[in-house]
C-alpha cells in the first residue's frame, strides 16, 4: 500500500507551502528573504515563533518544535493521515494519485464518484432555483429574507422539486446510478429489504442548502420546509453521514470563512445555515455552523489552528443557552476563549437587522460587549440553584473541572468573577482548585522520550515495513546473528539491553506486535513501541528500505563516534613509555576516523535521501 514516490515528489514540488500554511495561519515577511513567521497553529503563543522557508518549502516552530514540509503541516493541522494529506493537495492541483492497493484505490474513486454524484446535485437544484417556474416559491422566500440573486449564487442554493420523478430522471440522464444516489444520501430504497421496489428522493418541495467540506467541495445538503408545505412534520431534512460527510468534522461555511477568521482574529459560531447566510451577507465572514449536531472536539480540532478567540451566538431561549454552555470545557480544552454574544429580543440575525436601528456597527459592537461564556455558565447556574451556602459549594463544584482547563490568566480573571457573583472570596476558590479531586488522575507533562530519534525511526519500520527492513540486513549472512551482530558491529550498538536486540529480531522475522508486547519488561520501551505502531506515514513503503539502510548506517556511525571518543581518552592516558601501545592506539583511532568519513559521506549522500 502506498502512493508512488514520482506523485509526491511531483505534489511536492508543484504546491507552495506559503500557500497552503497561509490559510491557517497570518503570516508576515520575516528577517531575511524567503523568510514568513506568524503565530503558531500548535501552540499558543503571543509572540511569533513559527517560520516558513519559502526557499527550502519547510516550517518549523522555534518555540514548540514543530516543524517539517508542506505534507507534514497538512497532517498535523487537519488530523489527517499522510496519504490522505498528499491526496488533499494532489487534488487542488489536478494530479490524479493513484495507489499500489487495489482496496485503498477502490475507497479513493467511491469518494470520487461521491463528489461527482453531490456536485451533479447541487447543480440540478440550483438551476431548479434560479430559472424553472417551479421553483418560485423558494425564490419569493429567499427573497422575503434578503437574500438576492448573488447570495443564491454565491451559496449555491436550490430547490428539490415536489415530485421524486423530476430529479430522480435528471440524475439518470446524468448518468448516474441510484446505488450512487442512495451512498451519497440523495435518495432512499422504498424497501431497504427488497431494493428492485426502488427509491424515492430523500429531499421534495424544499429550499436547499449545500454543505461543503473545508476545501470548498459539496459532500451533502440540508433541506428546508416550503411556507406553503403544512404536512411535513420536519422543519430541515438533512444529508445522513456518508464516506465523504461526518457532521462532527464538518463546519457550514468554512471554506468561506477561514479568511476571515484569520484576518479578524475571531470566530462567530451560529446555530443555523441561513444566520451563516445572514451574516456573510453583512460582512460578517468569519460566522461558520456546525451541520446539525453539537460542536465536537473533532470540530474544536479543526478550529484551533485559525485563530483563539470564539463567539458563540446561539438561541436565547433555554436549550441555545444549554448549548453554548456545553460547549464551554471543550474551547477551553483546545485553547480557544469563549465569548457569548446575545441579540436582545431578536431571535436570528435576519430578525435583527430587519429593525431600523440595527446595522453593521451596531452588531460589531454587540461583539466587542460580548460577554465571556464563563459568566454566562455562573448566571445560568445562580439563576437555576439560588445563592445559599449549599448552592454555592455546588455552582464552585460544577466551575472548577473549567477553571482547571484556562491557561493561567485566564483562569485568574474568571476566579474572580466567579468570586464576585457569588459573594466568596478569591482566595477560597483557588483552595478549592488545588485540591486534586480522588477521582482526578494526576495530570502529567509530556516525557521526553529516553530513545534516541534514529532507534525509534528504526522501531517503526520494524513494525510497519519488517520486509522492506529486512532488505537492509541483506548482507548479515544468517540472520540469527543479529543476536551477537547488529549492522556489522557488536549488537551494544543498538542498544544495552538484550531485550530490546531481540525484540527488534522478532519484530524483524515477523512476530505480530502484540504477541511480542507481552513479553517485555521495560515499560518506556513498550510505550515507545505502542506509540510508533500508532503513526501512520512517517515513511513511504517504497522507501522504507532505504530508510532502513539509513537509519543502520547512522547507528554505525554513532557506534563508531563512540568508539574514536573511547580510543582518543585510552591515548591520552598511555604512558610516553609504552611507544608501540601508543602506536597501537593512534592507527585504530585513524582507521576509526576513515571508517567514520565513509559512513558519514554515504549518510548523507543525495542517493540516500528519504521522504
Amino acid at each position: 500500500m502506498g502512493i508512488s514516490e514520482g506523485v509526491i515528489e511531483q505534489v511536492r514540488e508543484q504546491v507552495r507551502i506559503e500557500d497552503v500554511v497561509g490559510r491557517v495561519v497570518s503570516l508576515q515577511a520575516g528577517g531575511r528573504a524567503g523568510d514568513l513567521k506568524g503565530l503558531c497553529p500548535f501552540h499558543n503563543e503571543d509572540t511569533p515563533s513559527f517560520h516558513v522557508d519559502m526557499n527550502r518549502n519547510v516550517f518549523f516552530c522555534f518555540g514548540c518544535q514543530e516543524g517539517g514540509d508542506v505534507f507534514n503541516f497538512v497532517q498535523k493541522t487537519r488530523g489527517i493521515g499522510f496519504i490522505q494529506a498528499v491526496r488533499e493537495l494532489a487534488d487542488e492541483i489536478g494530479i490524479v494519485v493513484t495507489e499500489n492497493s487495489p482496496g485503498s484505490k477502490k475507497q479513493y474513486q467511491k469518494k470520487q464518484s461521491l463528489y461527482d454524484v453531490c456536485q451533479t446535485a447541487c447543480a440540478f437544484f440550483h438551476k431548479q432555483l434560479m430559472v424553472a417556474p417551479q421553483g418560485q416559491e423558494a425564490r419569493d422566500y429567499l427573497l422575503a429574507r434578503g437574500l438576492d440573486s448573488e447570495a443564491r449564487v454565491d451559496f449555491l442554493l436550490g430547490y428539490a422539486p415536489a415530485s421524486s420523478e423530476i430529479f430522480l430522471s435528471a440524475m439518470h440522464a446524468a448518468n448516474i446510478k441510484v446505488e450512487a444516489l442512495v451512498e451519497a444520501g440523495l435518495a432512499r430504497y422504498r424497501n431497504a429489504d427488497r431494493p428492485n421496489e426502488g427509491v424515492y428522493a430523500m429531499f421534495r418541495n424544499r429550499l436547499i442548502i449545500p454543505i461543503r467540506n473545508a476545501q470548498g467541495r459539496v459532500v451533502a445538503f440540508g433541506g428546508r420546509r416550503m411556507p406553503s408545505d403544512q404536512k411535513s412534520p420536519a422543519k430541515y431534512v438533512n444529508s445522513p453521514e456518508t464516506p465523504i460527510y461526518k457532521k462532527s468534522q464538518t463546519l457550514f461555511g468554512l471554506s468561506f470563512a477561514r479568511g476571515s477568521i484569520q484576518r479578524k482574529g475571531r470566530m462567530i459560531i451560529v446555530e443555523g445555515y441561513f444566520d451563516v447566510i445572514a451574516l456573510h451577507r453583512q460582512g460578517f465572514k468569519e460566522t461558520i455552523a456546525t451541520c446539525g449536531t453539537a460542536l465536537t472536539p473533532e470540530h474544536i480540532q479543526i478550529l484551533r489552528p485559525l485563530c483563539r478567540r470564539a463567539i458563540a451566538l446561539f438561541d436565547s431561549d433555554e436549550a441555545g443557552v444549554r448549548a453554548a454552555e456545553k460547549s464551554l470545557p471543550l474551547f477551553w480544552e483546545g485553547q480557544i476563549e469563549p465569548l457569548r454574544l446575545s441579540l436582545g429580543e431578536a431571535k436570528d440575525p435576519d430578525e435583527y437587522f430587519l429593525e431600523a436601528d440595527k446595522t453593521t456597527d451596531t452588531f460589531e459592537q454587540l461583539i466587542q460587549s460580548a460577554e465571556p461564556l464563563f459568566d454566562t455558565k455562573i448566571s445560568s447556574l445562580i439563576a437555576k440553584l439560588g445563592t445559599t451556602p449549599g448552592a454555592v459549594e455546588q455552582i464552585i463544584e460544577q466551575m472548577i473541572p473549567i477553571l482547571k482547563r484556562m491557561p493561567t490568566l485566564a483562569k485568574q480573571g474568571s476566579i474572580q468573577s466567579l468570586a464576585s457573583k457569588l459573594g466568596v472570596s478569591a482566595m477560597s476558590i483557588q483552595s478549592i482548585l488545588k485540591k486534586k479531586s480522588p477521582t482526578e488522575p494526576e495530570q502529567k507533562g509530556p516525557e521526553p522520550s529516553i530513545y534516541p530519534r534514529t532507534f525509534s525511526d528504526l522501531f517503526w519500520l520494524t513494525i510497519h515495513y519488517p520486509e522492506q527492513t529486512f532488505e537492509a540486513f541483506s548482507d548479515i549472512e544468517e540472520p540469527e546473528d543479529l543476536q551477537i551482530i547488529y549492522f556489522g558491529v557488536e549488537s551494544s550498538v543498538l542498544s544495552g539491553h538484550d531485550e530490546e536486540l531481540s525484540v527488534f529480531v522478532q519484530l524483524l522475522q515477523g512476530e505480530p506486535l502484540d504477541e511480542v508486547l507481552q513479553h517485555i519488561a521495560q515499560e518506556p520501551f513498550r510505550r515507545m513501541l505502542l506509540s510508533q505502531s500508532m503513526l501512520s506515514g512517517l515513511f513511504a513503503e517504497e522507501s522504507a528500505a532505504m530508510a532502513a539502510r539509513n537509519l543502520r548506517d547512522r547507528l554505525e556511525m554513532d557506534a563508531c563516534w563512540a568508539k574514536i571518543k573511547s580510543v582518543t581518552a585510552e591515548i591520552k592516558r598511555i604512558s610516553p613509555s609504552e611507544q608501540s601501545k601508543w602506536l597501537e592506539q593512534l592507527t585504530l583511532l585513524q582507521n576509526l576516523r576513515t571508517t567514520y568519513e565513509k559512513l558519514n559521506q554515504k549518510v548523507n549522500s543525495p542517493s540516500r535521501s528519504v521522504s
